[in-house]
């Protein structure tokens, strides 16, 4: 609802309405047989996201808010994907959303209220899906490129597509398999550094070969699959996407009281004082030494020890996704 409500789309039960170019709200009333429907919110978003991701506004927000550079966006390394789809990765990557609502609701209602699981034993954590997680808050501190609002998530995309888009050229059964790909990679450097004026040493080191453990992450948000890391994976990408939306928002509104309000609300939730003169984009050293904290620990028994000493304060770090906001928007 958060994305929906950046292109001027309100969600509410009941009061749906969207506001066009020139301020006027216009009720969503959809008919059935000539009859309004008031459709529930979850309904109705399911029904806007295929139409949702056609929009021009969408895609540009995708194609030029993921950089690895200055010079270097999504939008500029696109040439280079052989059959790739802006509106085509968002709508699957939204693909959760897309599920038929009547069953969907019934299997919400028989998980909460008929749980199957009642009377067996539930499966532990283990130690692959706490280095899941620390791989998902990598991706959620700053961009080593060091530009403004940029996150990690940006750069590993753009290398995963890229290193997509290369693999798709070369067949696997080539004896000269690693020698093509890489002779693929140079090609690409080269007119990509011909086009953005980018010298071919940083895009070398811009466009690597993705870590495997956050590749897996976008490996896992392209596929159909709803197991709980699909899902998730494809969350962090709607996460990213909703605050690339509400930068660009408070950057054409800079008289906007939205800053002032989620100052307010990272106090309310205890990640930074109002009081305080830390900036916000300094807050992303917490959730750093977190993860570090995490991956040099041994745990026994999961999840106990997360939320014991010394863990609990990290634990609670890493749980709090949402403070991303203080240096992806705020900084």
């Amino acid at each position: 609802m958060s994305l929906y409500a950046g292109t001027g789309i309100r969600i509410r039960q009941g009061k749906n309405y969207y506001i066009d170019s020139s301020g006027t709200k216009h009720p969503i009333n959809p008919a059935n047989n000539g009859e309004k429907m008031q459709l529930r919110t979850h309904t109705i978003a399911w029904a806007l996201w295929e139409r949702w991701v056609k929009r021009n506004d969408v895609c540009d927000l995708v194609q030029n808010g993921l950089r690895v550079s200055a010079a270097v966006s999504l939008r500029t390394i696109i040439p280079g994907l052989a059959l790739f789809s802006t509106e085509d990765m968002v709508l699957k990557w939204g693909s959760d959303l897309l599920a038929d609502p009547k069953r969907d609701r019934e299997e919400r209602n028989t998980a909460s209220y008929l749980p199957s699981h009642a009377t067996k034993p539930l499966s532990r954590m283990s130690t692959d899906d706490v280095e899941f997680i620390l791989a998902l808050c990598d991706l959620l501190l700053p961009a080593s490129s060091g530009l403004r609002n940029s996150l990690a998530f940006d750069s590993v995309l753009i290398q995963w597509l890229v290193q997509t888009a290369i693999e798709s050229k070369v067949p696997d059964t080539d004896p000269d398999w690693a020698a093509k790909v890489q002779a693929e990679r140079v090609r690409m450097i080269d007119e990509l550094s011909a086009s953005t004026g980018e010298s071919k040493e940083l895009l070398s080191d811009l466009l690597i070969e993705p870590d495997e453990t956050q590749a897996n992450i976008f490996t896992h948000a392209a596929s159909s699959s709803t197991e709980p890391r699909n899902v998730i994976s494809r969350a962090i990408f709607l996460l990213r996407l909703a605050t690339l939306s509400v930068e660009k928002s408070l950057a054409t509104s800079p008289g906007s009281p939205v800053s002032g309000w989620l100052l307010n609300w990272l106090d309310h939730i205890g990640i930074r004082s109002c009081t305080s003169d830390v900036n916000p984009s300094d807050l992303s050293a917490d959730l750093q030494i977190a993860i570090d904290s995490h991956r040099s620990a041994s745990f026994g028994k999961l999840p106990n020890e997360l939320w014991e000493d010394p863990h609990a304060g990290n634990t609670y770090i890493i749980s709090r996704a949402d403070r991303s906001v203080a240096w992806s928007v705020l900084s």
